[in-house]
């Protein structure tokens, strides 16, 4: 598996405030709907989502090595 790992632009850092207010967003509806508790910060939140996307990332590894 070959890694490229691609400098930071102007672009990404748009892209990534985007980003941020996406999550920001989706974690306040996740705790109107009482799905999260109301005390979960943002940064509890973005580790629960990469933790979960990290997970999945292994299980596709493991399936096509």
């Amino acid at each position: 598996m070959e890694v490229v790992i691609t400098p930071e632009t102007d672009s990404s850092v748009s892209v990534m405030k985007k980003d941020m207010e996406e999550i920001e967003n989706i974690l306040e509806i996740l705790k109107k709907e009482k799905l999260l508790p109301t005390s979960t910060s943002k940064t509890v939140f973005l580790l629960k989502c990469f933790d979960r996307g990290l997970n999945d990332y292994r299980k596709d590894l493991s399936l096509f090595d």
